[in-house]
């Protein structure tokens, strides 16, 4: 299997890779200025009923947009929930509102391949892209433990990622086993047909 830089690798070959997101940080420090600004808001609602009085109640219809929308843009960002998003050429890491997600699908483009960064050595490791006249989709299932992505080319090779979320850690199996191929050819194949 081969990247766009010419680099192949042999069957059996593992590779490990930290996984890191650099908005992360961002929307931490954007959710704790939400929550700050919740809290000057009740403090001021307080502070003006103890001074003004009467004056509380119209004063606090106004507010509660505010304080909505306040209050959603600090539990917007406040999820420790991870996903994994594909770009075209770019797998990134963003964390994301909401429940816990136990099944994600994702549909590769036919010119795109995943890239995996930071780098360790000077040749990215790339999967190639999923061969158009397969039409093959890519699957990912995300449980407590790893997200698995599995994408079978065109010489029969099977390309599996494994995501640790804990230790944002992605490791890279490659394995030539044309029984599996077939098999995973046939479950793919049966998606597909449920799905349409």
């Amino acid at each position: 299997m081969n990247g766009s830089s010419g680099y192949s690798m042999d069957a059996g070959y593992e590779y490990s890779v930290p996984v890191t997101d650099p908005d992360i940080r961002r929307k931490r420090i954007l959710s704790l200025c939400g929550i700050l600004l919740v809290f000057l808001s009740v403090y001021l609602i307080i502070a003006n009923f103890v001074a003004y009085g009467a004056l509380f109640f119209p004063m606090l219809i106004c507010l509660i947009p505010i304080l909505g929308g306040l209050l959603w843009f600090a539990l917007r960002f406040l999820s420790s929930e991870v996903e994994y998003v594909l770009h075209a050429n770019r797998l990134t890491v963003s964390e994301i509102f909401g429940h816990s997600v136990r099944r994600l699908r994702l549909d590769i483009p036919v010119s795109a391949c995943i890239e995996i960064a930071p780098y360790t050595d000077e040749t990215p490791v790339h999967i190639e892209a999923i061969h158009p006249a397969k039409d093959y989709r890519l699957y990912a299932s995300l449980d407590s433990e790893t997200l698995c992505y599995a994408v079978i080319n065109d010489e029969d090779e099977i390309s599996v990622l494994y995501f640790d979320p804990d230790e944002r850690l992605a490791t890279l199996l490659c394995r030539k086993n044309p029984a599996a191929t077939k098999e995973l050819s046939r479950f793919f194949r049966e998606r597909r047909q449920a799905n349409t």
